[in-house]
């Protein structure tokens, strides 16, 4: 019972530091969206906050898909 919970505070732990990075889809990166607002001193349009936020996710979906083929390259060749 103890080790269950040991493995779902490092699971919490680990999704959280995860989410504070600095990607724009992440919290972290509405926190680093509203840090350059504050460089800037004005407001990001809405059209630059979702083009960074697509770039985010298209970071997001290429390391999902380098990930995924060499998990099926590693089952396939060994």
């Amino acid at each position: 019972p103890g080790s269950l919970v040991f493995l779902a505070a490092v699971v919490s732990l680990s999704l959280a530091i995860m989410n504070m990075l600095p990607i724009p889809p992440l919290d972290g990166g509405k926190i680093l969206i509203e840090v350059i607002q504050a460089v800037l001193r004005r407001q990001l349009s809405v059209r630059a906050q979702n083009a960074i936020s697509m770039v985010g996710v298209a970071l997001f979906l290429l390391l999902f898909v380098v990930v995924v083929r060499q998990d099926i390259v590693r089952l396939f060749v060994g």
